[in-house]
């Protein structure tokens, strides 16, 4: 079920994967189910890391990021020898607030999930270097519920926030079509917007309605029907079921 649910993960969001990366994670599955374990974690894993390289190159700079580190870095990352100790490092940097100047982080994520980076990197080094660490079935699978979960929610502004851009983008008549679907954006929100953020995600997708329709009533309505087609908790979907229904009643009146 996880090597699944990992290889709908890929397909389904194909359009944020290069065909590169697509390609390693296709191979990390033949691998795994050929039995040969240490490949099928080497493969995943550096799809991963050239994933984020290809984020980092992409983005824009985050705000508060000291400018010439953030070109040092940009350099590094072009380079064969230096830009998976780069991405890496990216990874690992954290927000202080007490450094003077403030030090912002490359990718927004929570610390805790940093530290997971760690344990996912030590793995690839004991597959990579057959190493006295046994690599087995377990460590693949539960590296791709992992990628499953949490690889679409980091980006230097965080999966919420470039979510938000790519539908104001996509609600934008002098960008894209009216006619065009958001079916494809939906379908991203589970993905790339973490349950704790989910509320604060439809009301700020709200406002970003208002580039497609009209009306403060019109937004908030759609904004939380697309949440009804989510796959959310029964009480969750009771609780905007109501909200909903209070929305409408209110633009009635």
């Amino acid at each position: 079920m996880i090597v699944e649910d990992f290889q709908k993960f890929v397909e389904n969001n194909r359009a944020s994967f290069t065909d590169d990366e697509i390609g390693l994670f296709r191979d990390s599955v033949r691998c795994f189910h050929a039995g040969i374990f240490r490949p099928a974690y080497i493969m995943a894993y550096q799809s991963m890391m050239i994933y984020f390289r290809r984020l980092i190159q992409n983005e824009d700079m985050p705000a508060g990021f000291d400018a010439v580190k953030w070109k040092k870095m940009q350099v590094n990352l072009a380079k064969d020898k230096e830009w998976e100790e780069e991405v890496n490092n990216a990874i690992r940097k954290k927000a202080n607030a007490k450094a003077a100047p403030p030090e912002v982080p490359v990718l927004a994520m929570n610390d805790s999930l940093r530290l997971d980076f760690d344990y996912w990197r030590n793995r690839r080094n004991d597959s990579a270097h057959y190493k006295e660490y046994r690599i087995n079935d377990s460590h693949v699978l539960s590296f791709y519920s992992f990628l499953t979960q949490y690889l679409l929610k980091i980006s230097v502004e965080g999966g919420k926030a470039t979510l938000l851009k790519e539908f104001k983008d996509a609600c934008d008549v002098t960008k894209t079509s009216p006619k065009k679907s958001l079916q494809p954006l939906i379908d991203k929100i589970l993905v790339m917007v973490s349950p704790e953020e989910m509320d604060d995600f439809f009301a700020e997708l709200d406002g970003v309605m208002g580039y497609r329709f009209t009306g403060r009533y019109e937004n908030t309505v759609f904004a939380y029907r697309l949440f009804l087609k989510l796959r959310v908790s029964d009480n969750k979907r009771n609780y905007y079921k109501k909200y909903l229904i209070c929305i409408e009643r209110g633009k009635k009146n």
